[in-house]
């Protein structure tokens, strides 16, 4: 019996992928005095900070000061951000009936709270897995179980929905039933070459998903 819901955040829920990409090319500019395309940096949204640095190869003595610049670009760009048509109804058609639901994200706790508390439904979800609670993020499953404990479900009743290949990764070593979110995917074919069982075109597809996925689990 399915019971539970994890969503990632950008790119799921709110369209901020781009944003988050645009950020990130701007201080590696100031930083390195480099300048690369925006698309450059698309397969790295969805990690957490250290793990991006890294990639980059930004000398760590450098991480504290990159880090804050970068999430100073954040907060700028993130004014600008919105809910995807859709999720707010189907986050909350959801909590009417009655799922348990929970937030994967490789943001930290302060930057979760202040990009994604302004939005009225973030009340509606009962626990928030950040990059700080755990030691690995996604691609790890880490983020997940410890999800599953505190909502107290089991991997088997749980559906996650993502827009990154680390989402899918993730869901896939758990494992748990994944539902790619298509619509806000910076990389689309990345996840589509693995061939998901489940591809949401819309926030809608996921009622229609969950009735379907929900049947077939008390066959």
């Amino acid at each position: 019996m399915l019971k539970a819901v994890l969503f990632d955040i950008d790119g799921t829920l709110t369209d901020t992928n781009f944003l988050v990409a645009r950020s990130l090319a701007k201080v590696y500019r100031d930083f390195s005095g480099e300048f690369l395309p925006e698309t450059f940096f698309y397969p790295l949204v969805g990690l957490p900070g250290f793990e991006t640095m890294r990639r980059l190869r930004v000398p760590s003595q450098l991480w504290e000061e990159f880090s804050r610049e970068w999430q100073k670009r954040v907060d700028e760009e993130i004014c600008d951000a919105n809910l995807f048509p859709g999720v707010e109804e189907v986050v909350g058609e959801l909590r009417a009936r009655g799922f348990l639901l929970g937030l994967i994200t490789a943001k930290l706790r302060r930057e979760f709270e202040a990009q994604f508390g302004k939005f009225s439904i973030s009340r509606l979800f009962r626990v928030v897995v950040c990059a700080d609670d755990v030691e690995h993020s996604k691609p790890h499953p880490e983020p997940l179980i410890v999800a599953c404990e505190r909502l107290g479900v089991q991997k088997n009743e749980v559906l996650f929905v993502g827009d990154t290949v680390y989402d899918f990764l993730a869901a896939r070593s758990l494992p748990c039933i994944f539902a790619f979110a298509k619509w806000g995917a910076l990389l689309p074919e990345k996840i589509l070459a693995l061939e998901p069982e489940h591809v949401l075109e819309r926030p809608e597809d996921l009622l229609e998903l969950i009735d379907k996925v929900s049947v077939k689990l008390t066959i």
